[in-house]
């Protein structure tokens, strides 16, 4: 069951992160499963609270509080021949049960804003060089924000694309709102063309920004 839920979470949940039937949101977000289990309904747990969602409720169902959420797929039974019951058919079995941690603090990126230092150059060492880029920082309980030791990592990717960055200087605590955030980039382009950059966000998911660049 868990491989099967972690095949389906690779797969068809890229905006999500896998952990053992975990799925890792902030606040405010969505789940968004497509066509996946769409001949069951869901129930959802919440501290003392219980409610049941069709597929497509799920699929726009915003998770407003931070906190622990216990979902549970509950099969539509059908009625088809002379009134006989028959379990509903999916081509993709669902797990039983599976949980969404949904976190307090939101960061949202400004793909518009960001900038290199330096000109994209093929086989030529990006390292030391300094990419920034805008980020809202958004805390449920607009309190100030610990990181608490999270490192923030980005990494390129695209053909030949070998290079990483991490932040120059290390997020401690910091109060909700705009800030700039300044990497420190390491490694080499190896080919020409597109890029993107994959960074990480407050919760563990991977946020792509492409480039408005490419490697010449």
């Amino acid at each position: 069951m868990k491989i099967l839920f972690s095949l389906l979470i690779i797969f068809l949940l890229p905006n999500l992160i896998r952990s053992q039937e975990i799925l890792y949101i902030s606040f405010g977000e969505k789940i968004v499963i497509g066509k996946i289990g769409e001949k069951y309904n869901y129930k959802i747990e919440y501290r003392n609270t219980s409610k049941t969602l069709t597929h497509s409720e799920l699929n726009n169902y915003v998770f407003e509080s931070p906190g622990d959420y216990q979902i549970s797929p509950q099969e539509i039974i059908t009625e088809k021949y002379f009134g006989q019951k028959i379990n509903s058919e999916e081509s993709i079995p669902i797990p039983l049960t599976f949980s969404v941690k949904v976190d307090s603090v939101r960061m949202n990126l400004n793909p518009l804003s960001i900038k290199i230092n330096t000109p994209l150059k093929q086989k030529s060492s990006m390292t030391g060089a300094i990419l920034t880029i805008e980020v809202e920082f958004t805390n449920y309980f607009n309190t100030p924000i610990s990181f608490n030791n999270k490192q923030l990592k980005l990494e390129s990717a695209g053909i030949g694309a070998a290079v990483k960055g991490e932040l120059i200087d290390p997020l401690n605590t910091i109060t909700p709102g705009l800030h700039l955030l300044h990497y420190k980039l390491s490694g080499m382009f190896q080919e020409k063309g597109y890029i993107q950059f994959d960074f990480e966000l407050f919760n563990g998911k991977i946020f792509p920004v492409g480039y408005h660049e490419t490697v010449k």
